[in-house]
């Protein structure tokens, strides 16, 4: 009999701590989408410990982005450096509680011309993330989110497509419809130098600013970096002008 009574005593219990477990809240901004709940899973004598979970997701059809300024390199980047969201628990106790859930999108190649990394939020591709975090004794969690960047479509920001990832692969060119391979680099005085290679035959030119590039050997000889990064403009001394696309 008092085994029934234990067993009764402890489902009772643990059916009450099953019960502990909040609702999704959400917060939408633009289609993007911030949601949490927490879940009890123990209570101590000084402070209940509970599960965060949270997710941040795109419902929108296309991808969205947003910058991460340039940091030290020397020092690590931190969580709220690097996020874009945060669910923030307001009422923690003691001195190591987590206090905050930062999501944080994936981090592409795309660099800002100010030094900033890109990261990109896929669509209908949730962030998930839990965290353990204690409160007060017998309170439940107090939790507020917070989208605190700026997000937006990849046009939105001025990305700096003069990398080597972008630069560097087969092109072609539609005056007689023949490829080439273009190389990266910096030459001595740490100018962006772009070397063509056509048919064994290697051709330098030196970025002149302002997405400009003369031919190191004969500066009438142009090539004009689009802005958009998708293609090249080539003008010759004897008059050809012709485009340039990657491949």
């Amino acid at each position: 009999m008092k085994n029934y009574l234990l067993l009764a005593l402890l489902g009772l219990f643990m059916g009450h701590l099953q019960a502990q477990q909040s609702d999704e809240m959400s917060i939408q901004q633009e289609g993007l989408q911030c949601s949490y709940q927490y879940k009890i899973l123990e209570k101590k004598k000084k402070k209940d410990q509970y599960l965060i979970r949270t997710r941040l997701e795109n419902l929108n059809n296309e991808s969205l982005f947003y910058e991460v300024p340039a940091t030290d390199p020397d020092l690590p980047i931190s969580e709220e450096e690097e996020g874009l969201a945060v669910v923030n628990i307001h009422n923690t106790k003691g001195l190591f509680a987590n206090r905050g859930a930062w999501m944080i999108g994936e981090k592409t190649n795309y660099k800002t011309k100010t030094g900033g990394t890109i990261y990109e939020i896929r669509p209908n591709t949730p962030i998930n993330k839990e965290i353990k975090s204690s409160v007060v004794k017998g309170k439940t969690p107090e939790m507020t989110a917070k989208i605190y960047k700026q997000f937006g479509p990849l046009s939105s920001f001025d990305i700096d497509f003069l990398q080597p990832e972008f630069i560097n692969g087969s092109w072609s060119s539609d005056c007689g419809n023949f490829s080439f391979q273009i190389n990266f680099a910096y030459d001595t005085l740490n100018n962006i130098q772009l070397t063509q290679i056509v048919n064994d035959r290697q051709y330098s030119y030196i970025y002149r600013g302002n997405q400009r590039f003369e031919r190191a050997d004969n500066n009438n000889y142009v090539i004009i970096f689009a802005a958009d990064g998708k293609s090249f403009q080539y003008t010759a001394e004897d008059g050809p002008v012709c485009t340039w696309r990657k491949n």
